[in-house]
């Protein structure tokens, strides 16, 4: 990782295998469900995407897949050239007003020194109705892991718990339409997960698990001018 919180090229062989491409795979199963559940608009954009390998997990015919992320090794090291990706900002999106219909920014905001100014962003580019999918680890496990060396080399900038996580949205205004924990080992599947997650959410244990997501829609109202950029697609 770069001094100034950028992902290296190593991140992608971390990836592709063992713990890490777990985690990204139990991410993808949140977002495409999520997408499945609230979205019938067909432009989806990656903030953070790294190397686009969720995007291809996600690809879809009737989807046009967007990424952005400031690593370009990252972003070059991708194999699929189907994917559009491009060098940007997360709080300086290349893309005109009221352009995608859902953002997903998965493991992305604990990264940043101002989320806010993200979150404000992304309410800009997306059209009416339009979803943010957000996930983060939870803080008392994203402590212990960072402690212990096993996200050495990553930098978090900024902890949420699920509440915060909530609160970063609906204090820009977003409705929540999904709020939750999952992932109940950060290391591999274990039998029945998702059967699992949702019994602990239920009787109020879902703070014992590893990650968190909410899902929110674009504010009606955002009194944010946001700023002039060349669209992606265009």
């Amino acid at each position: 990782m770069r001094e100034d919180g950028v992902m290296g090229i190593g991140y992608r062989q971390q990836r592709i295998e063992g713990s890490v491409r777990y985690r990204l795979l139990r991410r993808t199963d949140e977002v495409r469900k999520y997408i499945q559940m609230y979205s019938t608009g067909n432009t989806i954009l990656d903030v953070g995407t790294a190397d686009g390998l969720m995007l291809t997990f996600l690809r879809n015919p009737r989807l046009m897949f967007f990424g952005i992320d400031l690593s370009l090794d990252l972003l070059k090291s991708g194999g699929d050239r189907g994917l559009k990706l491009v060098q940007a900002d997360a709080g300086h999106l290349p893309i005109g007003g009221e352009r995608v219909d859902v953002i997903i920014a998965t493991a992305v905001l604990e990264h940043l020194c101002n989320p806010e100014e993200s979150v404000r962003e992304f309410s800009r580019v997306l059209r009416g109705k339009g979803i943010v999918i957000a996930t983060s680890p939870n803080p008392f496990f994203d402590v212990i892991a960072s402690k212990i060396g096993y996200i050495e080399g990553e930098k978090h900038v900024k902890r949420f718990n699920l509440g915060g996580l909530k609160s970063l949205f609906e204090s820009a205004g977003y409705v929540i339409l999904e709020a939750r924990s999952f992932m109940p080992s950060p290391f591999f599947g274990i039998p029945f997960e998702k059967n699992i997650e949702d019994i602990l959410n239920k009787v109020g244990l879902g703070f014992i698990m590893t990650n968190q997501v909410v899902v929110c829609e674009k504010p009606v109202k955002e009194g944010y001018a946001g700023v002039k950029c060349t669209p992606l697609d265009g």
